[in-house]
């Protein structure tokens, strides 16, 4: 590889560690705070104030193959700033629900914000694309390093500004608009190729 090559290489692993430092931010930040809310909007049954997480969850998996597609059209960079707006979405709709008060437009955050970690899961398989073979071990592990740093700012995150406004725990759901929109400008600065028609045509992974 040349000094150049290897200075590119660096620096997409560098931001997509960043972008998993943020999208893990986002996704703690949710755990730590989403049950609470759900036990607040539902003033009488209880037993569904996890539905929006377990919707978060349905709504990753539903995601991930649909987003894979897409990327392997458009590219990775797009496909990530695509993610990340429908996540700012999710995280907007989120706040209005706590605003307002409404579980039903709560859960329908929760699967905006589940599909956002659909594009994001694939933060590590981008470092694996645009790595050479003797370096994509370890560039998968510095991306996926980037959590161990979410596991710290997303409570942190969430207990900072869960009273920022008037209505509790709206002020978390607009600090990840800001949060998921800083994701897209980071992934903006990628620099991987989009995929060939050749390669896009010879399958790729095994489903």
């Amino acid at each position: 590889m040349t000094s150049d090559s290897v200075s590119s290489v660096r620096k997409n692993v560098l931001l997509l560690a960043a972008c998993q430092a943020l999208f893990m931010t986002g996704t703690s930040a949710i755990i730590t705070t989403a049950p609470h809310i759900g036990g607040v909007l539902l003033a009488e049954n209880k037993a569904l104030v996890t539905l929006p997480l377990c919707l978060q969850f349905v709504a990753m998996a539903i995601t991930t193959i649909p987003a894979s597609l897409y990327m392997g059209r458009v590219g990775r960079r797009v496909g990530f700033i695509t993610g990340s707006l429908v996540g700012a979405v999710g995280a907007g709709i989120g706040a209005y629900s706590v605003i307002s008060g409404s579980f039903a437009l709560f859960c329908v955050s929760a699967m905006l914000t589940g599909s956002f970690n659909g594009f994001s899961h694939y933060f590590r398989f981008a470092a694996a694309d645009a790595s050479p073979l003797e370096f994509r071990s370890r560039a998968i592990s510095y991306v996926l390093a980037g959590s161990v740093v979410a596991a710290f700012l997303g409570p942190t995150l969430a207990r900072h500004t869960f009273d920022l406004l008037p209505v509790q725990y709206a002020g978390v759901y607009l600090a990840l608009i800001l949060v998921y929109l800083l994701v897209g400008c980071v992934a903006s600065f990628l620099d991987i190729p989009r995929p060939t028609i050749a390669s896009r045509r010879s399958g790729g992974r095994p489903l």
